[in-house]
């Protein structure tokens, strides 16, 4: 009875000291943060690890509009050739309008609780399930949930703390076929940009591309940079607001907010 009751304790210890070695093999590298937005890097024997937070809420339905492209370039020039862009294709925002008295104190808390709902509402009904991984000229459309490029990239909200949790997770592989090659210099971009609007035959404007509504503001057209997945078309204000657009200056309604648009490189190791 004795030696059956050692012979547990020693197996215990090697599965906690496994577990424990296996912890202890993912190194947290980075961990800054610019305006509302943390990043964090992340790294094991065979992947990166990628995490951007934020709880400010025109940031989070800026990023579920308009997707995120994250960037990699191994020799720290940042350079867009290799990125990985969730979701594949930016969402219609929407337009509707909360109607009814803003002021107070209930009302302000009533508010946030709403938007919080409508948040975890388009996550879990409304949002895409595929991302695209472009390398250099080829690029891949693929799903998140079932895919064998062994990605795996994901949105999270904790609705009762407002928390948004983007989290990516990339063989080292994919940022550049040779296994063996340094990523001391590695450099990582996260972008969200807007697509610009096409000008018509009349010269007027197509394109659905309105603001995102918060807080009983209503959201106006905007116009921005490039597409943000494919390599070359980028452009946006580190932590800024996008541009104004749709009209003269004196016609625009500059109550209306710009969307969040994020543009921001950091080297994965500090």
């Amino acid at each position: 009875m004795k030696s059956i009751l050692i012979a547990a304790v020693l197996c215990c210890l090697k599965i906690s000291g496994a577990e424990s070695t296996a912890l202890s093999s993912v190194a947290i590298d980075t961990v800054l943060t610019d305006e509302n937005v943390s990043y964090e890097f992340s790294e094991d024997a065979n992947n990166v690890m990628v995490n951007i937070s934020t709880t400010d809420e025109k940031t989070i339905m800026s990023i579920l509009h308009l997707g995120v492209s994250v960037f990699f370039d191994i020799k720290g020039k940042k350079k867009q050739n290799v990125y990985i862009k969730y979701p594949s294709e930016s969402m219609a925002p929407n337009r509707k309008q909360p109607k009814g008295d803003r002021r107070g104190t209930d009302r302000e808390e009533e508010d946030q609780e709403s938007r919080r709902k409508k948040i975890k509402k388009i996550m879990e009904s409304d949002y895409h399930q595929f991302a695209e991984y472009g390398y250099y000229n080829d690029t891949q459309e693929f799903n998140i949930l079932l895919n064998n490029l062994a990605i795996s990239v994901s949105f999270t909200y904790d609705e009762v703390e407002g928390l948004f949790e983007y989290e990516l997770k990339l063989p080292k592989t994919k940022i550049n076929i040779d296994s063996g090659k340094d990523l001391s210099k590695l450099t990582i971009g996260v972008k969200t940009v807007k697509e610009k609007k096409k000008q018509n035959k009349e010269g007027g404007l197509n394109g659905n591309l309105g603001g995102i509504s918060l807080g009983g503001q209503q959201g106006g057209g905007r116009s921005g940079g490039g597409q943000g997945g494919p390599p070359g078309g980028s452009r946006g204000g580190r932590g800024g607001q996008g541009g104004q657009g749709g009209g003269p200056p004196n016609s625009v309604d500059q109550s209306r907010p710009s969307d969040v648009l994020l543009n921001y490189w950091f080297k994965a190791k500090s």
